[in-house]
């Protein structure tokens, strides 16, 4: 666990990094939200899926839950966007009931008219608890996201990703939470 551990870490401090390191060579923009052109494009969106955690049972979570996004304020890209995602979700399942809060920036790609799609890490909180007792963890991962613009203002969307999870402790035994999880979107851009 500590080498896939490692692993993921070195991913997402790639994904933050990289873009730091192409600054000196292009277009790219550190803290645009200091410039008077930055716009932050808000968007609302409610979630829900399925989530399957990696533990010994394979729960099998419905999470539901709300996202607000915008236009990165700390990074702009040359000519794609870097959407911030910042959701809340809650799930249940055979009494074990999960809260998460969790910061998802997605490098979008305009693929169609209507359409982008893209990628990012994710860093999170999340409670744990059962009828033994609670826990709370921190969570980080990988995840993948299409949003298709239904309207100027509507849109749906859809998205993957994968969690890692600190293991969890409650009345004196140990799980571990990684878990897959797909969610749907639908959302107002305001």
């Amino acid at each position: 666990m500590k080498h896939n551990n490692a692993l993921l870490s070195t991913i997402l401090v790639m994904a933050f990094l990289l873009p730091l390191s192409v600054q000196a060579t292009s277009d790219w923009q550190v803290l645009p939200v200091l410039k008077p052109s930055y716009k932050p494009d808000f968007a609302v969106a409610v979630l829900v899926g399925g989530m399957q955690a990696d533990d010994d049972n394979k729960d099998k979570f419905s999470p539901a839950g709300l996202e607000v996004s915008l236009n990165c304020p700390l990074l702009k890209t040359p000519k794609h966007t870097i959407r911030q995602q910042i959701s809340y979700t809650q799930a249940e399942t055979n009494g074990f009931k999960t809260k998460s809060f969790e910061l998802s920036p997605h490098h979008m790609f305009k693929v169609g008219e209507k359409v982008t799609a893209g990628f990012g890490p994710s860093i999170g909180y999340t409670t744990v608890e059962n009828p033994d007792g609670d826990d709370s963890v921190v969570t980080y991962g990988l995840g993948a996201s299409t949003r298709y613009d239904v309207t100027k203002k509507f849109f749906v969307g859809a998205e993957v990703r994968y969690v890692k999870a600190q293991e969890f402790e409650i009345a004196d035994k140990t799980t571990d939470f990684d878990n897959a999880r797909a969610l749907v979107k639908l959302g107002y851009q305001f």
